[in-house]
Parts: C-alpha cells; structure tokens; sequence
C-alpha cells in the first residue's frame, strides 16, 4: 500500500454529444528520488464518444499569493463590492506570477477563481460578469487610474451571482493559451444593483510590489476610468490542462 492521488479528467464536448470515460488501474513506478509521472494516457481505457476516440486531459490548479492576509469588506478594492449600485474592477496576475504557479507557454487556462473569507452578501449579486485578457505588463492604471482597453473575454456572461465562503471559481467555456511572457489580467463587474446592497465580501489579499488593481465602484462595466489603483491583489487560483502530472512521494 502507497499514498493514492484523485485525478480530475476534462473532456472537449458538444452538449448534445457527450463522451464515455474509460478508466483504469495504472501503478505508477517511481524514479531513484520517489518522484512519479502519470500522463493522462496511461489511466485512458477507450474514452470515446459518437465520432470516436477522445483524448483525456488532467486539470491541474495552482494557488497565487502565499501569506496571505484579510482585506474586510469595508475597504473597496474587491472583486465582490456588491454594496455599490455597479462596480468595474481589473486585476493583473504578472507573468513571473504565473511561470511561479506552475504554467508553461502552451497551457490551456480553464479555471480561475478568487478565496473569500468573509461572506456578507445576503442576496445574489446582479448582473455579475467576469472577462480575462492576456496582456503583456507588469502594473497597471499607473498615474491615471484607467481601465486596461485591451479585448477581454468573457468568460461568465452577465448573470446574478451568489458567492460561498472559499473558493469562487469560474470555469472557461473555451480554454485560453497561456503564451509563456504575458500576464492574466482579469475583470469583475456588475450592475442594477442598490447602493448598500447586501454588502461586500472580504477575500484574502498579499500586496505586490507596483499597482495590479484598478477599480472603480460606481462605475459600470464601460467606465473608462476607475476610482484609485493599488497594490492590494486577491489571492488567485489557476487551473490548466495538462498530459502528465509529477508527484512527489
């Protein structure tokens, strides 16, 4: 008996045609320092749908942003601020951040997401939308407090939104290509909301070296400018599809 490890497998498929997981046993050998391979392939049993053979994929996820700290919802540098009638809010996870994380040129992005530790949203929050944009900086906002003009992607239509204390996570409906140098830059925003609303969300923060956020609460999600920048960022997970994960064991 040996230590054991859950897989996450992730297919590519049309609603209406979804595909049959094949899986089997696979006993891993380990190397002369007790590390491990495990490609996807080698746990793969026939995984199939309609129009033939599909290949598996591990996703693989990685948190950005260790010793961490509580930001409380009364500051307004968050991607929850739902207390406001709408907000706009950017921020910029750097390349070195994401080369820390794990990632490599060629990896498909598949899931983001944003750790609360404080839950005082009491309703869903309206027309909640979150976009992604590669973009090769380092700060952002500098001197003006603009909003990066960059085309975004939406990766979370235009819906209300109810958050849950942890983990946030948003899953792309099509998988971005990290190309290895720029940074992730992502924005969260809403309205039709109530000035007061229910409240803002706390999330666990670190600070970086230059200014990564721009927001803007007030404004909508077309506002070109925010409110202030600053250098407070949320704490990040990032998930990819990977072929092969290393173990240590």
């Amino acid at each position: 008996d040996g230590p054991t490890q859950t897989m996450t497998f992730v297919f590519d498929y049309s609603p209406d045609d979804p595909p049959t997981a094949v899986c089997m046993d696979y006993t891993a050998p380990l190397d002369n320092t007790g590390n491990v391979t495990v490609d996807a392939a080698d746990v793969d049993d026939g995984s199939s749908d309609d129009d033939g053979p599909v290949e598996l994929f591990f996703e693989d996820c990685a948190d950005i942003g260790n010793n961490v700290q509580y930001i409380n919802n009364s500051q307004r540098w968050q991607p929850f601020a739902s207390d406001f009638s709408q907000s706009r809010y950017q921020v910029l996870y750097r390349a070195d951040e994401l080369l820390a994380a794990g990632l490599v040129a060629g990896d498909p992005i598949s899931q983001i997401g944003f750790n609360i530790a404080e839950k005082n949203t009491t309703t869903p929050i309206p027309n909640f939308q979150v976009s992604v944009a590669l973009l090769a900086a380092t700060t952002i906002g500098n001197g003006s407090n603009d909003f990066e003009t960059v085309p975004l992607t939406t990766i979370r239509a235009a819906a209300p939104y109810t958050t849950v204390l942890g983990w946030n996570q948003f899953t792309f409906p099509t998988p971005i290509t990290w190309d290895g140098t720029s940074g992730l830059l992502v924005q969260t925003c809403h309205s039709g909301g109530t000035n007061g609303g229910s409240g803002t969300d706390g999330v666990f923060t670190y600070n970086t070296p230059g200014n990564q956020v721009v927001t803007g609460y007030f404004n909508n999600c077309n506002a070109v400018s925010g409110v202030f920048t600053h250098n407070v960022v949320p704490q990040f997970r990032i998930c990819s599809y990977v072929e092969s994960l290393d173990f240590d064991c």
